[in-house]
This record gives structure tokens, C-alpha cells and sequence, in this order.
């Protein structure tokens, strides 16, 4: 019987050196692979113009719009390597003018001849309102074709159609939402003297919030408590004096006697709806509201949150989901993926919990 083979065996080192070299062969052929089937797609283009203003109105969305790649005018693609870790400052409001002409100068231009310069053309931008108008003229003037415009709340500037897209809070689930839980405190109420408290709401209209969001409160309390709200609104853009205005707002609901005009007669308010722009006015108004049930439409405060001290719900603003919203719909709309339709970030009615730390 012929005995079996020894079995020759690799030293460990030349092992170890065999696995090293598959390993690279392995790695070039994965990138020739990759090579032949074309580079990896980049990040489509977008850039942004976004003023002082609105970013002071809205700290958290620049916060987060400020750290993007795009987030300086100037940057029209990918920012240099390290650029994003610092966010870039919003334009000043004198600046606006010199930061249109730099992004312009950058877009094509009809019926231009060729310079030969490369241009780095923006396939969509993110623009505050007071930009986007800036730059819309501008770009009329000069003869320069603009791509999507990404603004928020456009259609309360009248910016619409042509290459604007919007997006902007949606109100009206919140506003039924809490129109239902008003209903819902009123029927708890005492009946007295055969009449049941009212309820009333304070609504002062804004660029961010309009009639349709008053509009499905009414209807959504009307539908679960049979009556109707006692309704006292303004309109913050036209009031020559909004503070003044919202605080005369206030006095007539509560039955001020030092109401100027005197409210007229109506039934005892039971549960207080506020939808003031102003914080401070608004726990005012709270604060004289003892005993009822306060309810609060924040969206318009900033930073600034409702306490449970003084409100029972409310309506809250989402300035990163408004953040997320602009920088997605400019990403698919440079993608050449469009939708004339506004992007609404639904904003939610909620329960006011006291802090516990």
C-alpha cells in the first residue's frame, strides 16, 4: 500500500502574504468594475440665499440651513472640504443686492455668447422671501434664466408661479385638532342662569397662519359643541400697531371694562384660545384668564415655549421640519423631479407638560 503524501504547508508569513495580495487584486478589480459603470453620482447642486432677517425670525432653520454645503451664496456646488463644519453667516440686508449679482453671474444667461469662463449653474435654490424678490428682478433684468426658487411661505409675499416653489406650515389639522379639544373644555363647564360660558379665541393673522386655519378651528368646534366662537381678529400685516392692537384684542374677548371701545355684551368666556404673535402679551392674556382653560397657537414664537403654568395645549412650530422640507424639495427639484404644489410641514396640537428639570 502506497502511503499518503506529506502535506506541505505555507510558513504563516508567506500565508499572510498570499491573503494581502488577493486582497488588492480583489480591490482593483471592484474599482475598474466601478470605473466602467461610470463615478458614483454627486449630490445635486443647490444653493442657497437666505437674508439676516429671516434667519433672526427663524433661528432653528438656518441653524440648520446654515450648515449645508450650499449654504453661502457663493457656494453653487459641493463646499471646499471642511467648509461645512462652520455654518455660513445669513446675508446682511444691505448685502442682499451684491449677493444676487454674485449668484447671477454664476447662472446662464439668454441669448449670451459663450465668454469661456466655466459657469457653475445652481439647479435649484433655497431663497428667504425678501431674497427671492431681490433676485427675481434682478434676474428679469439681466436677462438671466433662473432655476426652482425654494421659498418658504412665498404665496404670503406674493411670490408664485413661474420657477417658485413653496413650503410652509400647514395649520389646519392643528387648528381642528384644538378646535375639538376647546369643544371638549366647554362642555365641563357649569351652565349657569341657563347660559353656558363661551368660548373665544383671539386670532391674529400672519404670513405664516391665514383664515383657513381660523377657518377649521371654527368648524371643527361648531361640529363637536353645536355653538359657535366668539371670534376676535386682526390682521398683523395691515395693523398699524400690532402690540397695541393685540392687546386691545385681549381686553375686548375678556370683557375688559377698560376696554377702549367698551366690549359689548356676551356671554361669560370659559375657554381662551390665543393665536398672538407676541409671547409676552399672550402670557399677559393667560395670566388674567384664571380659572379657564387656556389654549395657545405658538407656531410664531421663536424659541420661546409655552409654559404649563399657564396653558393647558398648544400649537407648536417646526422650524427644523421646515429646514428639512426646503433643502428636500430643492434636492428633487434639481433632480429635475418637480411639483408645483406647495411642501406643507403639518404642524401638531399637543398637551403643554411642566418641566420636570
Amino acid at each position: 500500500m502506497r502511503g499518503r503524501p506529506d502535506v506541505k504547508t505555507l510558513p504563516p508569513a508567506r500565508f499572510a502574504s498570499g491573503i494581502a495580495l488577493a486582497l488588492a487584486a480583489a480591490l482593483v478589480l471592484a474599482f475598474v468594475g466601478c470605473s466602467a459603470g461610470g463615478a458614483a453620482p454627486q449630490r445635486p447642486e443647490t444653493a442657497q440665499l437666505i437674508d439676516e432677517a429671516f434667519a433672526a425670525l427663524f433661528p432653528a432653520v438656518w441653524a440648520r440651513l446654515g450648515t449645508l454645503p450650499e449654504a453661502a451664496p457663493q457656494r453653487l456646488g459641493p463646499a471646499p472640504k471642511g467648509a461645512a463644519d462652520a455654518p455660513a453667516a445669513p446675508i446682511p440686508l444691505q448685502s442682499i443686492g451684491p449677493a444676487v449679482d454674485r449668484l447671477l453671474a454664476r447662472l446662464p444667461r439668454e441669448g449670451a455668447a459663450d465668454d469661456g469662463k466655466s459657469k457653475t449653474a445652481a439647479k435649484a435654490i433655497i431663497a428667504s422671501p425678501l431674497a427671492a424678490e431681490r433676485l427675481i428682478a434682478a434676474a428679469g433684468k439681466a436677462g438671466a434664466g433662473l432655476p426652482p426658487l425654494v421659498v418658504p411661505f412665498a404665496s404670503s409675499f406674493g411670490l408664485s408661479g413661474g420657477t417658485v416653489r413653496e413650503v410652509r406650515y400647514g395649520y389646519a389639522a392643528a387648528y381642528a385638532a384644538m378646535g375639538r379639544r376647546a369643544a371638549a373644555a366647554m362642555k365641563k363647564l357649569p351652565v349657569k342662569d341657563g347660559v353656558r360660558p363661551a368660548c373665544g379665541i383671539v386670532f391674529q393673522e400672519n404670513f405664516m397662519r391665514g383664515g383657513d386655519a381660523l377657518a377649521a378651528f371654527s368648524a371643527a368646534f361648531s361640529a363637536a359643541s353645536g355653538q359657535s366662537p366668539i371670534i376676535v381678529a386682526f390682521d398683523a400685516r395691515t395693523a398699524v400697531d400690532p402690540t397695541g392692537a393685540a392687546r386691545a384684542a385681549v381686553a375686548e374677548l375678556l370683557g375688559d371694562a377698560a376696554a377702549k371701545p367698551p366690549a359689548p355684551a356676551k356671554p361669560a368666556v370659559g375657554v381662551l384660545v390665543l393665536a398672538i404673535d407676541n409671547a409676552s402679551i399672550a402670557d399677559e392674556a393667560a395670566a388674567k384668564a384664571k380659572g379657564m382653560e387656556v389654549l395657545a397657537d405658538a407656531s410664531s414664537w421663536g424659541e420661546r415655549k409655552p409654559s404649563a403654568r399657564l396653558y393647558r395645549a398648544a400649537i407648536r412650530g417646526d422650524e427644523t421640519g421646515l429646514a428639512r422640507a426646503a433643502a428636500g424639495l430643492a434636492r428633487r427639484l434639481a433632480s429635475g423631479r418637480d411639483d408645483p404644489a406647495p411642501s406643507l410641514v403639518q404642524l401638531r396640537f399637543t398637551s403643554v407638560f411642566p418641566k420636570i428639570f
